[in-house]
Order: structure tokens, then sequence, then C-alpha cells
């Protein structure tokens, strides 16, 4: 489980906390994204916090392009973190509140999005949304019949 809570974003869509289950929570303008966020300060299309081996990393997908900040210090590619640290992305930023590891739970749960909350925020998408999630889940099942084969 990882769990932020956002110190300011222009995406006005976003919720004050943020917690995802399992060990990594992916985030930025990619739909493989576990969080999508509006910023156009950003230039990836994803970021990851991660937890591996019982230590946090913060990476950018395009690791040599893309500038983070880690409690105010200017970093690319990937850099451990701690709890309480606060990270930024473009205009984004975030602090890390909690994490708790789970063993082997991004491989038996790779479709973990948080769609009660968004559905709570886009009350006239939620019919949408739930045609979307029910197709992503169709697609997962397929993908995951194939690799066992």
């Amino acid at each position: 489980m990882i769990e932020i809570e956002f110190i300011k974003s222009p995406d006005l869509n976003l919720g004050k906390n943020f917690k995802i289950a399992g060990n990594r929570l992916a985030f930025g303008h990619s739909l493989e994204a576990n969080l999508i966020i509006n910023d156009d300060a950003i230039c990836s299309a994803m970021f990851v916090v991660e937890l591996h081996d019982f230590e946090i990393a913060v990476a950018s997908f395009e690791k040599e392009r893309e500038i983070f900040f880690v409690n105010s210090k200017k970093f690319s590619g990937k850099k451990k973190i701690v709890l309480n640290d606060i990270i930024q992305f473009g205009d984004t930023s975030f602090k890390l509140l909690a994490i708790e590891f789970t063993p082997d739970y991004d491989n038996k749960h790779k479709m973990s999005y948080n769609y009660k909350e968004i559905l709570k925020n886009n009350i006239p998408y939620s019919d949408l949304l739930h045609e979307l999630e029910k197709e992503l889940i169709l697609i997962q099942t397929l993908q995951n019949e194939r690799t066992k084969r």
C-alpha cells in the first residue's frame, strides 16, 4: 500500500490524499497510470513510486529528460525516498505519508485502479467509466489467459 498527500497541483480533480493497494503507484499522462494527473508542466508520460526489496524509490520513465525534486533538491532518473519526503514533478507536489510492503501483490492484482474515487468525483461520466472498467477487466483477463498458454 502506498499513500500520498497532494500539496499542490494544477489538476483540480485530484483529492487531498490518494491511497493504492500494492507496491507501485504510477501517475502522469499515460493511460497505464493508476492516477492520471493533468499537469502540462510534466513532460513524461508516467512517474512511479515503487516499493521494492523494502526500499521506496521514485522514478521518471523519461529517465534523462525529466527533472523532479525531492525535498527541493533536483534529480532525474531514480531516487530513493523516505516517509514525509516532498516530491515535485512539474507543478504537482506530494508527500509520501505511508507505505506497507505486500510481497507479490502486484503480480496478483495488476488492475489496481481506484474507480470509486473517480466515480465520486465525476458523476456525469459514471456510466462511461463503468463500461470502460468492464472493457479493461476483459482485456486483462484475455491477456492473462494468453500468457497461461
